[in-house]
């Protein structure tokens, strides 16, 4: 009866990514309908396994990280409503400080452990958490009023003034994903997701050293989890989440890149392949090249991302150099009906997180993983 409760509860966090009955298409609506956010952070950040994170608690971390960014090491405060409106479920107060404290006592946990090297040989271990400070006010009830977070200084790289080896994506693709191994799995692989392009190769790949992809993974290092488990429990529902067939992504496009996974699929390399028995030591993903797939589906497509990243980077310069972008390529962004860049969007206030819009954003980064 003991072994069977202590499967019972390893395999929890396992199932959300089986209990999803959403279609893929769904997926899309369901993002188009939540806030407008765009997730950036030094790919370091990658290399830290917040795995270990439940699927709520992650939700609730990179949500904060859109609103830490380029904010530098001041003191963020976020009150109880700001905390409500970023995460996706409806909670109680009680409930959201559960949370909140939850999310503290994981995160403060997670090993960020720099290897220094040393001119003798040698190495100095060095271990300073993401954040400097955080400081959780609760009221007479014991429920939360704020949240300050203060990121330290060393680390004030992993969330501004990014230029390059950063990863990059829209948070509603990331909310709606369900289970926290598919969150993990879309954000290691969204850091390579432009690598066939950028090596100008038919298919994207990447491998990954067996052991290290399980602690990034955050998969528990119990000996029930066999390779076959981590498979069918794991593996092949996450995947499941995050990757679409050519048929999907015809059926479902809208003008934009998809921001998952085409015909995603894995690979365990072994020690010795000619032995049945011999152990996984890599694991390699591939998947199709979107924008190979959106060339042909549309031809424009590429230019009209080029001019959207580039009116994302105009808008930073202000009203002025807005009007001078506008008048110079107003024709052209008439005839690839994008008329949207040329007005300006009203403010919107905050809203709950089913309630507004979302776009789809590709990454640049091509750097290696290890």
């Amino acid at each position: 009866m003991a072994n069977a409760a202590k499967v019972n509860k390893e395999t929890q966090d396992s199932k959300a990514e089986k209990e999803s009955n959403e279609s893929k298409d769904y997926k899309l609506v369901k993002a188009s309908k939540m806030p407008k956010a765009v997730v950036a952070y030094s790919n370091d950040l990658n290399q830290i396994s917040l795995g270990t994170l439940n699927e709520q608690e992650q939700n609730l971390l990179f949500s904060l990280l859109v609103r830490l960014k380029d904010k530098g090491h001041a003191p963020v405060v976020f009150s109880n409503t700001d905390l409500s409106n970023m995460v996706v479920k409806n909670y109680t107060t009680k409930e959201l400080t559960k949370l909140v404290l939850s999310l503290k006592d994981h995160f403060f946990k997670l090993d960020f452990t720099q290897i220094i090297p040393q001119k003798d040989g040698g190495k100095v271990l060095k271990t300073i958490n993401l954040f400097k400070t955080m400081e959780i006010k609760l009221d007479s009830d014991e429920e939360i009023e704020t949240l300050t977070l203060e990121v330290n200084e060393q680390f004030e790289y992993i969330l501004s003034k990014l230029k390059s080896n950063f990863t990059k994506f829209e948070l509603a693709n990331f909310l709606v994903l369900k289970g926290k191994y598919s969150k993990t799995l879309f954000r290691l692989l969204t850091q390579y997701k432009n690598m066939g392009k950028a090596y100008n190769k038919p298919v994207n790949s990447i491998s990954f050293d067996w052991k290290m992809f399980k602690d990034l993974m955050g998969i528990p290092k119990s000996s029930i989890y066999t390779t076959a488990r981590i498979e069918k429990q794991i593996l092949v529902p996450a995947i499941g989440e995050i990757s679409w067939t050519q048929l999907d992504m015809l059926t479902n496009y809208n003008g934009v890149e998809f921001p998952y996974f085409i015909n995603l699929q894995y690979k365990k390399i072994k020690k010795d392949p000619t032995k049945k028995t011999s152990p996984v030591v890599e694991i390699e993903f591939t998947w199709d090249r979107n924008d190979l797939l959106l060339t042909k589906l549309d031809p424009d497509a590429e230019r009209r991302k080029q001019l959207s990243d580039e009116f994302e980077k105009v808008k930073e310069l202000g009203k002025e150099f807005i009007e001078l972008w506008r008048m110079k390529h107003r024709n052209e962004l008439l005839s690839l009906k994008m008329e949207n860049l040329l007005n300006d969007e009203p403010p919107k206030a905050d809203v709950p997180a089913d309630a507004a819009e979302a776009e789809v954003v590709t990454v640049d980064d091509t750097t290696t993983p290890f």
